[in-house]
């Protein structure tokens, strides 16, 4: 059996792994993906380092719902037995549904990790031989539209996938979708939150030991967090666009953008401390500029939520 669905990925590189094959999909349905970022601009603990699964990540369960409640496509999180994984997917590609599959990078022939290192990964699939078992999926890569994922590959760094569904039309107005914004937005928590981050650099960090046996910086835990953390905010700048005017929208743009660029000098900062010795003052450093950071944040957040209190 061959069958694959004519679906293209999204290039958008404020995308994570999870986050790219949602949208490649409700993109794929002529939904506007945005949605899935309402309640993006939060900071809370590095579940990267230590992850378990979608459902223990308030964050992510999130977007799931989002998805659902704004767009009527529902991305259900299933636990799927080892032996039956093949089947599932096979079967649902067979009904014309796409499959978000959870897997080991150690396991994708395609990635750089491939065999090297082990990292948390989701990519889609959307089409199947049978006869050369292998997966067809879309992944983030320049070079290649598809790549394809051999089923023995699959079986030993497998877990689990995300099903979709249509559960009904999308039933939403701009002044809903406000106050559910506005909801979501809690300056003195995200503030607070941040602080700790910057006493954990100031009094704790080890980038040395968080660089140990990965195979390139970019795909440590605490790299792929804090981009995640610098692109939410430019993501939540998209979704915001949809419901606000353009002259207010222009300066939370902005201020985001600027957040957003200093989590990324971050980023920089910390993983060259993880090549240095004896560098206290240097986290002293990063972590007052962490935050700075911090009353950035909470400022332009006090700023937006009551401005869409009072509209």
């Amino acid at each position: 059996m061959i069958k694959e669905l004519q679906i293209s990925r999204i290039n958008n590189d404020k995308l994570s792994c999870l986050e790219r094959p949602m949208a490649t999909v409700l993109n794929w349905l002529n939904t506007d993906y945005r949605f899935i970022f309402l309640s993006s601009w939060t900071f809370s603990y590095n579940y990267m380092e230590n992850y378990q699964g979608i459902q223990s990540v308030p964050e992510l369960k999130a977007f799931l719902g989002h998805s659902e409640r704004y767009t009527g496509i529902c991305f259900d999180v299933e636990q799927v037995p080892e032996e039956m994984r093949n089947e599932q997917i096979c079967t649902e590609i067979m009904h014309d549904k796409p499959v978000i599959i959870y897997i080991d990078s150690y396991w994708c022939p395609w990635f750089p990790s491939y065999q090297k290192s082990h990292i948390h990964h989701y990519i889609l699939v959307i089409g199947v031989n049978t006869d050369k078992n292998y997966f067809i999926c879309l992944d983030k890569l320049d070079s290649q539209e598809k790549v394809i994922l051999p089923f023995e590959d699959y079986n030993k760094g497998s877990g689990e996938m995300i099903l979709m569904s249509i559960k009904s039309v999308a039933d939403y107005d701009k002044k809903q979708i406000k106050r559910d914004c506005c909801k979501t937005l809690h300056p003195d928590i995200i503030q607070h939150n941040i602080y700790e981050f910057a006493n954990n650099v100031r009094y704790f960090m080890d980038v040395t030991e968080k660089l140990k046996n990965y195979h390139d910086p970019r795909v440590v835990p605490l790299y792929t967090w804090l981009k995640g953390i610098s692109n939410d905010r430019l993501n939540f700048s998209e979704c915001i666009e949809m419901f606000m005017n353009n002259n207010n929208y222009n300066y939370y743009k902005d201020g985001l953008k600027v957040i957003a660029d200093a989590w990324r000098n971050i980023i920089i900062l910390l993983i060259r401390a993880g090549t240095r010795k004896n560098n206290e003052k240097t986290y002293e450093s990063i972590a007052r500029k962490i935050e700075q950071i911090a009353k950035m944040e909470s400022i332009l957040m006090h700023e937006l939520k009551e401005e869409l209190q009072n509209e």
